[in-house]
């Protein structure tokens, strides 16, 4: 809806009147169906479209993230959410006014140019795996499309057959599994466009399983970023951008905020899939819990009520899932339990199921106590020398600001936040986690305790 909106409103040879066409675009980077990155660079791969200055809205905690795509996405602007009245109206002036620029922040990764130019159509469920996958594909220079389910992805290419390079597949989805997408694709007429499954499971009956549905190569889940790199310039070579792949993993993040482990992760597979950004890697693992912190939990839901299939999907979704975020353990008992599931060896499964609990609580645990990094902006005031921040009187700000819902809340706690860890570490984080989620009654409670253990020091 939204892109046949933005359509019926970006300029054009033969589009709309000129009084008729949108000034500026606000645009949320988070929607169902089509997510507005996927939305945006579909739109930019339309010759026919003249499109206006867009500003991206999204969620605070993943605008760092976003500022590092914003040239090669050519935002005007990035507002993060929640948006007030006054944050829209000063992004929208600064527009008007030619005073927005894209990105201050480099864009040049390990990826840069790997895939440039190429037109990626990306067919997954879970948004988790979607973001790993875009953030490998864009930052290699490819446009990327998402559809949730197979069904998606045919009606998708039914209607633009053209706009495609490669499909990337997920087999195991709802609606209508890769597989059969992959039947229905073909039988559109298109022999000739590569598509690339994706799954957690490698066995043979898989891969030939998708060789007979139509399909020319598989990837297996966690994702390594050289084998699908090389896999898509194998099947895509005109528009193979220059450089090796190899290159994709050898700049793993030396900044001071990377921890030397992470319980239950594999912290060196996960940055070389994330190209070393370990502020992109930890925002995906905090999401870890909501995303599936509920999985065994909801599996013995469904075996209770006899629906062992489904929970086998389940855990596949989960295996997938924990690897590309690396908790290999967590990935090898949800796959282990599949199977036992698969082949009708309940008490097996029950006993994994355990463990897998287990696992899946260190992991969450770990994301939890996890310190978001540091934002770009308080590490080059730190390199610039400004002085220490005073805490009590910054502390005192903070306090003004939440009672009075403010937003600035947010960027205070941030330069507040070296000098509260070092007072209290976990007050540090009680009180992260209550700014983040603008818990501002939680986080009133939790400042005036730090006021009060800083004035009895």
């Amino acid at each position: 809806a939204g892109l046949a909106l933005l359509r019926r409103h970006a300029g054009g040879p033969d589009g709309l009147p000129p009084a008729a066409h949108a000034d500026i675009v606000l645009l949320d980077a988070a929607m169902p169906g089509m997510d507005g990155i996927s939305m945006l660079t579909e739109a930019r791969a339309d010759e026919r479209l003249v499109l206006p200055p867009v500003i991206m809205l999204v969620a605070d905690q993943d605008s760092e993230n976003l500022e590092r795509l914003a040239d090669s996405l050519m935002l005007a602007g990035i507002v993060s959410k929640p948006a007030t009245p006054a944050r829209l109206l000063a992004a929208v002036t600064a527009v008007r006014e030619g005073r927005s620029t894209p990105s201050a922040l480099p864009v040049s990764t390990p990826l840069s140019g790997l895939l440039a130019g190429m037109r990626v159509l990306l067919v997954e469920d879970n948004e988790i795996n979607q973001e790993v996958a875009q953030y490998i594909l864009l930052h290699s220079g490819a446009r990327v499309a998402v559809a949730a389910n197979g069904r998606l992805a045919v009606d998708l290419l039914a209607s633009t057959p053209d706009a495609w390079d490669v499909v990337l597949m997920d087999l195991q989805m709802p609606v209508m599994n890769g597989y059969d997408a992959t039947l229905a694709i073909r039988a559109l007429g298109l022999p000739d466009l590569p598509i690339v499954a994706m799954t957690a499971n490698a066995m043979d009956e898989d891969r030939l399983r998708a060789i007979a549905s139509g399909m020319n190569a598989h990837v297996a889940k966690p994702i390594d970023v050289d084998e699908m790199i090389q896999t898509l310039t194998r099947l895509v070579p005109a528009l193979a951008g220059s450089g090796s792949a190899v290159q994709a993993g050898n700049a793993v993040a030396q900044a001071p905020d990377v921890p030397a482990t992470v319980p239950g992760i594999d912290l060196a597979a996960a940055l070389h899939r994330f190209g070393g950004d370990y502020g992109a890697f930890l925002a995906l693992l905090k999401r870890f819990e909501n995303s599936q912190g509920d999985a065994v939990e909801e599996t013995r839901r469904l075996l209770a009520e006899g629906q062992a299939r489904q929970a086998a999907q389940l855990l596949h979704r989960v295996c997938g899932v924990a690897a590309n975020l690396g908790a290999a353990r967590v990935a090898s008992l949800a796959s282990d339990t599949e199977k036992a599931l698969q082949g009708g060896r309940a008490h097996a499964a029950t006993a994994l199921l355990g463990q897998l609990e287990l696992a899946m609580a260190e992991v969450i645990a770990a994301a939890r106590t996890l310190p978001s990094p540091r934002r770009r902006s308080q590490a080059a005031a730190d390199a610039g020398g400004s002085a220490p921040v005073e805490l009590r009187a910054g502390l005192a700000k903070l306090l003004v600001l939440i009672r009075n819902n403010n937003l600035k809340a947010l960027a205070q706690f941030h330069a507040l936040h070296p000098a509260i860890q070092q007072s209290d570490r976990e007050a540090a984080l009680a009180l992260a986690n209550a700014i983040e989620t603008l818990d501002f009654s939680e986080a009133e409670k939790l400042v005036l305790d730090q006021l009060k253990r800083e004035e009895n020091k």
